[in-house]
């Protein structure tokens, strides 16, 4: 099951969240707070199938109306899932992770990480220099 399918199948059994708070409710009415990599998750009984959404990409999906395949967190806190920590994922290169601008991006099919910088500009500078030099 895509991910559009299971954030919709979560609206549909009764889901809810709070967009301040960061917080989403199970059936019962209950804040759920289940852990898998570091992230909040909902799981999903359907018909005896389970599966599992992010907590970040219900709440996203609920205040927006759609799904965004890359998601940051802010302040770089994963278990942060207000909404005005979240944020589409800026593929330019650096970005902010807990107070530090980090410089990482993908270059010729593979990951790069130059360092994590006080900011944005030293991150920028960084990115463009890695760029000129490979």
């Amino acid at each position: 099951m895509k991910r559009i399918e299971r954030l919709e199948l979560a609206k549909k059994l009764g889901y809810t969240c709070n967009y301040d708070t960061g917080e989403v409710f199970g059936l019962n009415g209950k804040v759920l707070k289940s852990h898998k990599d570091g992230y909040l998750f909902i799981r999903l009984n359907d018909n005896g199938k389970i599966y599992h959404i992010y907590q970040h990409n219900f709440i996203w999906y609920m205040y927006h109306g759609y799904d965004e395949e890359k998601l940051m967190h802010i302040d770089g806190d994963l278990l942060n899932n207000k909404i005005n920590n979240l944020r589409k994922f800026q593929p330019n290169g650096y970005h902010l992770q807990r107070g530090r601008w980090i410089c990482q991006f993908r270059f010729n099919g593979k990951q790069v990480y130059v360092g994590s910088f006080d900011t944005k500009y030293q991150a920028r500078d960084a990115y463009l220099e890695y760029l000129r030099t490979h």
